[in-house]
């Protein structure tokens, strides 16, 4: 069960995070990075940092071959949330235009 109690660890390490994600992906499976956040006092950013290399993968340029790849993955699923809303949009980007190099 998920508790609002926040307990702030931001001088923990990263590797120290992440064992704490994982004991809490064991009681709670279903648990999103952005609610472990909050109840950690941590941003969500740093939540899902501290995955990196484990079910996170840090995306790293040259940007304009990577965006000019994006239609060789097919549909995919774009998700943008504040606290009023969660939006999420799935599709293809088919037609990639970065303009006058």
């Amino acid at each position: 069960m998920l508790h609002n109690t926040p307990m702030s660890i931001r001088s923990v390490p990263p590797a120290q995070l992440h064992d704490t994600w994982r004991q809490w992906r064991i009681n709670e499976p279903d648990l999103r990075a952005r609610d472990l956040a909050q109840c950690l006092g941590v941003s969500e950013g740093e939540m899902v940092a501290c995955r990196v290399g484990d079910s996170v993968m840090r995306l790293d340029g040259p940007w304009d071959d990577l965006i000019r790849a994006l239609p060789k993955l097919g549909p995919v699923m774009a998700l943008t949330r504040n606290e009023s809303c969660v939006h999420e949009k799935t599709g293809a980007y088919d037609h990639v235009d970065l303009g006058a190099a």
